[in-house]
C-alpha cells in the first residue's frame, strides 16, 4: 500500500494529473483482502508456520473469497452489512473517540501533555541513552488504561487512537485547539518544503517517500510528528553529503578531461590560444 502511494505521488509530479484509473483498480483489491486479514494474522503471525509464500497467499485469497461469497449469496443483508462494517472499520476512529470521551476524565484523568513527552527526546540517539523511552509508550498507555489490551499482550498488539482524541485525553475540549493547530502548521510547512511543484529533486523525493506516513491518521502525536521528523533528518543526513560528494566528483572528472579535449583542439587548429586559468580580459571599444 505504501509503495503504491509513493508511485501515485511520483506520477502526479511527472504527469501533473491524478491517476484515477489506477486508484479505482486498486481500491476493490484492498477491500477484497481486508475481511480475512485477521484470520491470516492469527494463523501466520501468532504462531510459527512452515507454509510457503504461495500457500499463504492462497490461504488469504480463499478465505477472502469465501467470506465475501457467503455474505453476497446470503438471503438476508445482515451478514453483508457486518462484513462491510468490519472492512471499513479499519478507517474508523469515531468509536474509539467516543470511548475516550466516555472514560475521560471520569475514569482516566487528563494527562496534561504527558503523552507528548517522547517528542522532547526524539533526537537523542539511543546509543547515548540505552533506556530512552519508546515511541510506542503513548500507545501502550492508551491501550492499558482504556481497557483495550492486557499488559502482557502489549508486545503483539498495537492500537492508536489518533491525534485528535489524544489531544482530548491531555487537555479536554481545549486539546484540539492547543494541539491540532500547531500540527496543521507543521504539516503546512512540510507541504511547502517537500510537496511543492518547485521543491527540487531531493526534497520532492523525500516528500514522495514520506507521503504515506502523512495518511496514518490513527497514529498518536509521538509517532506522527516525532517519527516524521526523525526520518526527514536521517534522510537528509545521508543524502546531502552523498549528493555533494557526487557533484564534486563529477566536476573533478570534467576538469580532468578538459586539458585532453583542449589539446586535441589545439592540434587540429594551431592558431587557437592555449588553455589558461587566468580570467579573460575584456577589450573595450
Amino acid at each position: 500500500m505504501n509503495l503504491g502511494l509513493v508511485f501515485i505521488v511520483v506520477y502526479i509530479y511527472e504527469k501533473r494529473r491524478f491517476p484515477m484509473a489506477a486508484c479505482l483498480a486498486v481500491v476493490p483489491v484492498l477491500l477484497f483482502f481486508q475481511p480475512a486479514k485477521t484470520m491470516f494474522r492469527e494463523r501466520y503471525w501468532a504462531r510459527q508456520s512452515s507454509d510457503t509464500s504461495t500457500e499463504r497467499v492462497s490461504y488469504w485469497v480463499e478465505n477472502s473469497w469465501r467470506l465475501w461469497n457467503n455474505a453476497i449469496t446470503s438471503r438476508d443483508n445482515e451478514q453483508l452489512r457486518e462484513l462491510s462494517n468490519s472492512t471499513l472499520s479499519r478507517f474508523d476512529l469515531l468509536r474509539q473517540t467516543a470511548h475516550v470521551i466516555e472514560f475521560t476524565p471520569s475514569r482516566v484523568p487528563y494527562q496534561y501533555g504527558n503523552l507528548y513527552s517522547y517528542m522532547l527526546v526524539t533526537f537523542i540517539p539511543r546509543y547515548f541513552w540505552p533506556d530512552k523511552p519508546s515511541v510506542n509508550d503513548a500507545n501502550r498507555w492508551y491501550q492499558v488504561h482504556y481497557g483495550l489490551t492486557d499488559p502482557q499482550n502489549l508486545s503483539v498488539v498495537s492500537i492508536a487512537v489518533g491525534s485528535v482524541a489524544e489531544s482530548y485525553i491531555s487537555f479536554g475540549w481545549l486539546g484540539p485547539l492547543l494541539v491540532i493547530l500547531p500540527l496543521g502548521i507543521f504539516l503546512g510547512t512540510f507541504e511547502r518544503i517537500f510537496l511543492h511543484a518547485d521543491s527540487g529533486v531531493l526534497f520532492s523525493c523525500v516528500g514522495a517517500v514520506l507521503f504515506p506516513q502523512l495518511l496514518a491518521i490513527e497514529s498518536q502525536m509521538a509517532q506522527y510528528v516525532a517519527g516524521l521528523a526523525q526520518q526527514i533528518a536521517l534522510i537528509l543526513l545521508v543524502l546531502i553529503p552523498t549528493l555533494e560528494a557526487r557533484s564534486i566528483a563529477g566536476r573533478s572528472l570534467k576538469l580532468a578531461a578538459m586539458p585532453y579535449a583542449l589539446n586535441r583542439r589545439s592540434k587540429a587548429n594551431p592558431n587557437l590560444p592555449g588553455p589558461s586559468i587566468l580570467p579573460r580580459r575584456t577589450v573595450g571599444r
